[in-house]
């Protein structure tokens, strides 16, 4: 059938009106939202914003004095299509914003975090976000982050429940609707209670057939005990088990006032709290009437059923082992719709359960017989062409008036797409961990094509990189199926043939094949193909490809989870390119360094060649071997950081290893600065002490405790302890090695040196913030 593109702006547009938030009246669950993002990330300026075709609208703010602003100046449009946090340090350095009216003229603002409220659908509705007037290089603290984050899923989970409420109130018209039409009696009770047991019910709404079927014609607006006043407590208990379970029930009743009889279907209406409970009646006083009304009742309800889609009704009569069903449920179950109208054995349903399921299923309807309670289920269904379908159970078993359980009935619904949901979104979970511990491109586009290949069930999937300038298509890795037409396509293809597919990549469209042209296979052989655009910045990056043998149709449930996979892995696939492109530059760094300390260290000697005394010269060759030593940690870590235990332990195995070293303390984290200062400290530290303290005898020790202290401000706390060696005494000159010792941590000066008989004890402090500091 040719090429599809779908376009995703005006779905989303759709799902954010569904959710009827626009223009609504300022809410105090989602004020208190954006106060805590504004107290926590500690910024002016805090909202909750929505973004449509022209305008960001807030729904709650704080710093500002207006609700809306043209679309021209919305920063969160930036956070569209992103599962996380946006975070832009210097809004006039970033290419999206410098040229924002926001940034440029009005406020002036300069930083943004923006947490994407994110549909069911996987769309993006809005972002909860912070923004300062001055810029923040390093962004937001880790907690700061995460507290954005929950407080982000916190209004998503807002969202979604109204508008659940919201679809429920256009069910809860649709039911109306039908009901009001009805000519089999129908009202809607509201519960009145004593404490915990129902007491009486209000008639909020009856018809005509209610009325004249029961004689009360004044019944809406009165109260049941009022115009019944014989009725029994049992059936005020039974109406308010269904109103509190959400469970429909299906029954006989006896009318006092009238003396006639009915089968009475009950089921909750309304929103969850209102209390609310709905009756169908059907006079069964006359039994040569009784077969006609019955049917017609269940005529009927069948349209109430049909309004609330995927759901089945069934009636079990267990003496006769005979189930009454609906259309709906006999389809479900895979049972002809006029075997299920007349009535069939319990077994002739059990067919279609999966037999991995089937055990449980039965093991809970005997459990609800014996018990007289509740049958609560979810379970698999075998459908004729091979598929699965998930399905939730609800029913009840009902005793007669002699106290026997003579009668199950329930209902089932279709919850395979949920089912589909939670099965992608762990799935969407699981490749994060796989992607975030992927140690190469290749690793990373086979870890994604094999979760697409599995969740998709195509024959092949996989991530590619593009390159335009070159015209190539790099497949690192894929998932491939063993069939000779659906071979791995792992390497480099030129992207001539692709010109039409790419063309529209480029554009940021959706490219779906259902069937190729002309029922020939595509570039890559496949019959059906989906292929989603990753871009950055406007320019095509990659493509994340499934492909299928056999014809099949692209749901947007299959288009939007394979955008999520692809978004996955292009981050997973940009940080490994990022980090071997910091590791070449590292090496590369490092060898320069190492020329260049060589260098120093060659002029050195022969500048001080002729210098008579051969100590100072070679303590200025040791320290130079010290600092290319700390500079050798640093690169190992791509200069970010060290462990402080590594950055110890490598002072002292140059200079004769660790044996005479007692180390204790938590093994954190140090910044370059941190890093370079410690290693030159410990490094005069040691040599003083081979020369003159405890490591000038076999018997000296050293001991080096370091440890986090608590306070207004944490500190790093180190202490140096020499034991076993001559008496220590304070130096008569202090030269570079004792000046240097006295800058302490990380050159902030907090140093106390004691000179014991038993050997030197330094003590060294610094904030813990400036020592981890990048």
């Amino acid at each position: 059938m040719g090429i599809e593109i779908f376009q995703t702006a005006d779905e989303r547009l759709r799902v954010l009106h569904e959710h009827g938030i626009l223009d609504t009246a300022p809410e105090q669950e989602y004020d208190d939202i954006v106060a805590l993002a504004k107290l926590i990330c500690e910024t002016p300026v805090a909202l909750l914003s929505f973004v449509e075709a022209d305008r960001q609208w807030f729904k709650a703010g704080l710093g500002v004095d207006f609700r809306q602003t043209p679309i021209n100046e919305s920063v969160c449009t930036h956070a569209i299509g992103r599962d996380d946090l946006l975070i832009i340090p210097d809004l006039s350095q970033d290419a999206r914003t410098l040229a924002n009216p926001l940034v440029v003229d009005g406020p002036r603002i300069r930083f943004y975090a923006g947490m994407p409220l994110i549909s069911a659908e996987g769309l993006t509705l809005g972002t909860l976000c912070v923004i300062d007037t001055a810029p923040r290089p390093q962004g937001l603290t880790d907690a700061q982050a995460e507290a954005l984050r929950a407080l982000g899923r916190q209004a998503t989970a807002l969202l979604r429940a109204r508008r659940a409420l919201l679809e429920h109130g256009e069910e809860e018209e649709r039911y109306r609707a039908i009901f009001d039409g009805l000519d089999t009696g129908f009202c809607i009770l509201q519960m009145k209670f004593d404490g915990d047991t129902p007491v009486d019910y209000l008639f909020l709404d009856v018809n005509q057939a209610f009325a004249s079927q029961t004689g009360l014609e004044d019944a809406k607006g009165r109260w049941v005990r009022t115009l019944v006043p014989n009725l029994e407590q049992h059936w005020f208990d039974l109406y308010g088990q269904v109103a509190r379970t959400g469970e429909a029930m299906r029954f006989e009743q006896k009318a006092d006032a009238m003396g006639r009889r009915f089968s009475v279907y009950a089921f909750p209406v309304g929103r969850p709290g209102q209390w609310l409970v709905g009756l169908l009646f059907t006079d069964i006083t006359s039994r040569a009437e009784s077969e006609y009304a019955l049917r017609l009742g269940n005529e009927r309800l069948q349209l109430a059923l049909d309004a609330g889609a995927g759901v089945g009704a069934w009636d079990w009569n267990l003496a006769t082992d005979n189930v009454i069903a609906d259309r709906r449920f006999a389809e479900i179950y895979g049972v002809d719709p006029k075997v299920a109208a007349e009535g069939t054995g319990i077994k002739a349903f059990f067919g279609s359960i999966h037999p991995d399921d089937l055990p449980q299923v039965e093991a809970l309807i005997d459990d609800a017989i014996r018990s007289r309670g509740l049958f609560t289920a979810e379970y698999r269904l075998l459908q004729a062409d091979g598929t699965e379908k998930w399905v939730a159970a609800r029913g009840r078993a009902v005793a007669d008036e002699e106290g026997r359980v003579a009668r199950f009935p329930g209902v089932s619904f279709d919850i395979t797409e949920r089912k589909r949901q939670e099965v992608r979104a762990l799935a969407l979970l699981e490749l994060t961990d796989a992607l975030r511990d992927a140690n190469s491109v290749e690793e990373a586009s086979r870890n994604a094509g094999a979760l697409l290949a599995e969740i998709l069930n195509v024959d092949r999937a996989g991530y590619g990189s593009v390159d335009l300038r070159a015209g190539t298509l790099t497949i690192a890795s894929d998932r491939a199926s063993s069939e000779a037409d659906m071979r791995s396509l792992t390497g480099v293809h030129q992207i001539g043939a692709l010109s039409e597919i790419i063309a529209r990549l480029r554009s940021g469209d959706v490219v779906a094949l259902e069937a190729a042209h002309g029922g020939s296979p595509s570039a890559f052989g496949a019959t059906a193909e989906l292929d989603i655009p990753v871009l950055r910045d406007g320019q095509l990056l990659g493509l994340l490809f499934a492909h299928s043998r056999t014809p099949r149709r692209w749901d947007k449930a299959d288009i939007e989870f394979a955008r999520q996979v692809a978004d996955r892995t292009q981050q997973a696939v940009a940080r490994l390119d990022a980090e071997a492109e910091q590791k070449l530059l590292n090496q590369e760094l490092a060898h320069r360094l190492k020329n260049t300390l060589a260098m120093v260290q060659a002029i050195a000697s022969q500048s001080l060649r002729k210098v008579e005394d051969r100590g100072a010269v070679e303590a200025f060759n040791s320290r130079l071997r010290a600092l290319s030593m700390a500079h050798d940690l640093l690169l190992q870590e791509s200069w970010a950081s060290a462990r402080i235990l590594g950055t110890i332990e490598g002072v002292m195995s140059a200079h004769g290893g660790l044996d005479r070293f007692d180390l204790d303390g938590p093994d954190i984290n140090l910044g370059p600065k941190a890093v370079l200062s410690l290693s030159m400290l410990l490094h005069e530290l040691v040599t003083n002490a081979t020369k003159y303290g405890a490591l000038s005898l076999p018997t000296g020790k050293v001991s080096v405790i370091w440890k986090i202290a608590s306070g207004a401000e944490p500190m790093l706390r180190l202490v140096w302890s020499e034991k076993g060696g001559p008496p220590a005494s304070e130096p008569d000159k202090k030269g570079f090695g004792s000046r240097l010792i006295r800058t302490g941590l990380s050159g902030t000066g907090d140093t106390s040196l004691h000179y014991h008989p038993t050997g030197l004890v330094a003590e060294f402090a610094a904030p813990l913030k400036l020592v981890m500091e990048n």
